[in-house]
Protein backbone atom coordinates (compact mmCIF):
# COMPACT_ATOMS: atom_id res chain seq x y z
CA UNK A 1 0.00 0.00 0.00
CA UNK A 2 2.59 2.65 0.97
CA UNK A 3 3.69 2.40 -2.72
CA UNK A 4 1.12 2.67 -4.02
CA UNK A 5 -0.30 5.79 -1.99
CA UNK A 6 3.44 7.89 -2.58
CA UNK A 7 3.31 7.01 -6.18
CA UNK A 8 -0.29 8.90 -6.24
CA UNK A 9 -0.15 11.23 -3.70
CA UNK A 10 3.43 12.74 -4.74
CA UNK A 11 3.40 16.22 -6.96
CA UNK A 12 6.87 14.95 -7.89
CA UNK A 13 9.16 12.41 -7.59
CA UNK A 14 9.02 9.13 -5.09
CA UNK A 15 12.50 8.58 -3.40
CA UNK A 16 12.52 4.99 -1.72
CA UNK A 17 15.01 4.12 1.19
CA UNK A 18 15.28 1.59 3.51
CA UNK A 19 14.10 1.99 6.93
CA UNK A 20 15.09 0.45 10.46
CA UNK A 21 13.07 -2.34 9.57
CA UNK A 22 14.52 -5.50 7.10
CA UNK A 23 10.53 -5.79 6.04
CA UNK A 24 9.32 -2.32 4.79
CA UNK A 25 10.80 0.29 3.11
CA UNK A 26 9.83 4.17 3.33
CA UNK A 27 9.05 6.55 0.26
CA UNK A 28 9.55 9.89 0.24
CA UNK A 29 8.26 12.89 -1.53
CA UNK A 30 7.23 16.69 -1.05
CA UNK A 31 3.75 17.95 -1.41
CA UNK A 32 0.94 19.67 -0.28
CA UNK A 33 -0.63 18.32 3.26
CA UNK A 34 -4.52 19.39 3.22
CA UNK A 35 -6.63 19.31 6.65
CA UNK A 36 -9.66 20.79 5.92
CA UNK A 37 -9.71 23.98 4.40
CA UNK A 38 -6.18 24.61 5.25
CA UNK A 39 -3.30 23.55 3.39
CA UNK A 40 0.79 23.30 3.60
CA UNK A 41 2.46 23.49 0.63
CA UNK A 42 5.96 22.26 1.25
CA UNK A 43 5.31 19.34 3.12
CA UNK A 44 7.79 16.22 3.00
CA UNK A 45 5.66 12.84 3.67
CA UNK A 46 7.11 9.79 4.57
CA UNK A 47 5.16 6.65 3.50
CA UNK A 48 5.63 2.97 4.93
CA UNK A 49 4.23 -0.01 6.50
CA UNK A 50 3.49 -2.56 9.26
CA UNK A 51 3.74 -6.20 8.38
CA UNK A 52 -0.12 -6.94 9.66
CA UNK A 53 -0.28 -6.55 13.57
CA UNK A 54 2.58 -5.22 15.81
CA UNK A 55 1.27 -6.80 19.12
CA UNK A 56 -0.68 -10.25 19.79
CA UNK A 57 -2.73 -10.10 22.99
CA UNK A 58 -1.98 -13.47 25.74
CA UNK A 59 -1.87 -13.73 29.19
CA UNK A 60 0.58 -12.73 31.62
CA UNK A 61 3.63 -15.48 32.00
CA UNK A 62 2.49 -15.74 35.49
CA UNK A 63 -0.83 -17.36 33.95
CA UNK A 64 0.75 -18.87 31.20
CA UNK A 65 3.18 -20.84 33.78
CA UNK A 66 0.23 -22.34 35.94
CA UNK A 67 -0.49 -25.78 35.03
CA UNK A 68 -3.17 -26.00 38.08
CA UNK A 69 -5.44 -22.80 36.80
CA UNK A 70 -8.80 -23.37 36.70
CA UNK A 71 -9.64 -22.80 33.33
CA UNK A 72 -12.78 -20.23 34.59
CA UNK A 73 -10.41 -17.93 36.51
CA UNK A 74 -8.63 -16.98 32.96
CA UNK A 75 -11.74 -14.80 31.92
CA UNK A 76 -10.62 -12.73 34.97
CA UNK A 77 -7.06 -12.77 33.90
CA UNK A 78 -4.67 -10.31 33.06
CA UNK A 79 -3.53 -9.91 30.02
CA UNK A 80 -0.63 -8.35 28.07
CA UNK A 81 0.54 -7.17 24.52
CA UNK A 82 3.21 -8.98 23.12
CA UNK A 83 5.68 -7.59 19.70
CA UNK A 84 7.21 -10.07 17.70
CA UNK A 85 10.78 -8.37 17.80
CA UNK A 86 12.07 -9.93 14.19
CA UNK A 87 10.30 -7.19 11.79
CA UNK A 88 11.61 -4.24 14.63
CA UNK A 89 8.32 -2.21 13.44
CA UNK A 90 8.14 -0.18 16.83
CA UNK A 91 11.74 0.93 16.13
CA UNK A 92 10.89 1.44 12.75
CA UNK A 93 7.84 3.45 13.03
CA UNK A 94 9.36 5.15 15.96
CA UNK A 95 12.46 6.36 13.75
CA UNK A 96 10.28 7.22 10.83
CA UNK A 97 7.47 9.44 13.23
CA UNK A 98 10.38 11.48 15.02
CA UNK A 99 10.65 14.97 13.73
CA UNK A 100 6.67 14.77 11.85
CA UNK A 101 4.11 16.69 12.69
CA UNK A 102 0.79 14.44 10.95
CA UNK A 103 0.12 10.86 11.19
CA UNK A 104 -1.85 9.56 8.41
CA UNK A 105 -3.07 5.73 8.92
CA UNK A 106 -3.65 4.16 5.31
CA UNK A 107 -4.47 0.59 6.77
CA UNK A 108 -7.26 -1.44 5.35
CA UNK A 109 -10.84 -0.14 6.18
CA UNK A 110 -12.27 -2.75 8.11
CA UNK A 111 -11.89 -3.26 11.95
CA UNK A 112 -8.38 -5.79 12.24
CA UNK A 113 -7.18 -2.54 10.53
CA UNK A 114 -8.80 0.23 12.75
CA UNK A 115 -6.46 -2.10 15.54
CA UNK A 116 -3.83 -1.28 13.93
CA UNK A 117 -4.09 2.12 13.23
CA UNK A 118 -4.48 2.31 17.30
CA UNK A 119 -1.54 0.62 17.47
CA UNK A 120 0.78 2.78 15.74
CA UNK A 121 -0.61 5.82 17.42
CA UNK A 122 0.62 3.80 20.86
CA UNK A 123 3.73 3.41 18.96
CA UNK A 124 4.44 6.71 17.67
CA UNK A 125 2.78 9.21 19.48
CA UNK A 126 5.73 10.45 21.76
CA UNK A 127 7.55 10.55 18.69
CA UNK A 128 5.84 13.06 16.49
CA UNK A 129 6.23 17.00 17.04
CA UNK A 130 3.19 18.33 18.74
CA UNK A 131 1.59 21.12 16.08
CA UNK A 132 -1.08 21.93 18.51
CA UNK A 133 -5.10 20.51 17.31
CA UNK A 134 -4.75 20.41 13.17
CA UNK A 135 -8.62 21.02 11.75
CA UNK A 136 -10.13 17.74 12.01
CA UNK A 137 -6.95 15.53 13.09
CA UNK A 138 -7.66 12.82 16.01
CA UNK A 139 -5.65 13.93 19.23
CA UNK A 140 -4.32 16.56 17.56
CA UNK A 141 -2.80 15.65 14.57
CA UNK A 142 -3.64 11.75 13.53
CA UNK A 143 -6.12 11.38 9.92
CA UNK A 144 -7.17 7.84 9.02
CA UNK A 145 -7.43 7.89 5.39
CA UNK A 146 -10.63 5.53 3.92
CA UNK A 147 -10.22 3.81 0.41
CA UNK A 148 -11.99 1.03 -1.10
CA UNK A 149 -8.91 0.15 -4.06
CA UNK A 150 -5.40 1.37 -4.91
CA UNK A 151 -6.50 3.35 -7.90
CA UNK A 152 -4.96 6.68 -7.96
CA UNK A 153 -8.04 8.55 -7.85
CA UNK A 154 -9.73 6.91 -4.98
CA UNK A 155 -6.29 7.67 -2.97
CA UNK A 156 -6.13 11.28 -3.57
CA UNK A 157 -9.83 11.34 -3.16
CA UNK A 158 -9.22 9.60 0.56
CA UNK A 159 -6.49 12.11 1.34
CA UNK A 160 -8.81 15.01 0.49
CA UNK A 161 -11.22 13.42 2.74
CA UNK A 162 -9.59 12.25 5.73
CA UNK A 163 -11.39 11.06 8.48
CA UNK A 164 -10.33 9.56 12.16
CA UNK A 165 -9.30 6.54 13.41
CA UNK A 166 -12.31 4.86 15.58
CA UNK A 167 -11.77 3.32 18.55
CA UNK A 168 -14.74 1.21 19.00
CA UNK A 169 -13.96 -0.60 15.90
CA UNK A 170 -10.15 -0.86 17.21
CA UNK A 171 -11.40 -2.22 20.84
CA UNK A 172 -13.91 -5.08 19.51
CA UNK A 173 -10.93 -6.51 17.96
CA UNK A 174 -8.92 -6.35 21.19
CA UNK A 175 -12.27 -8.16 22.92
CA UNK A 176 -12.19 -10.86 20.25
CA UNK A 177 -8.94 -11.31 20.98
CA UNK A 178 -9.62 -11.96 24.59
Amino acid sequence: IAQAVASALAQGPVQKRKGVSPSVPVYEYDGTFYAGADSWPNSRFRVTSTVGHMWSLDFTKAVNDNQALDPIELYTAPTVHLEDPRPRMTEHLQAEATGCHVLVLWLDCDREGENICFEVMRTTALHLNDCGDLPGAYDGNVYRAKFSSLAPQDLQNAFLQLGHPNLAESLSVDARQL
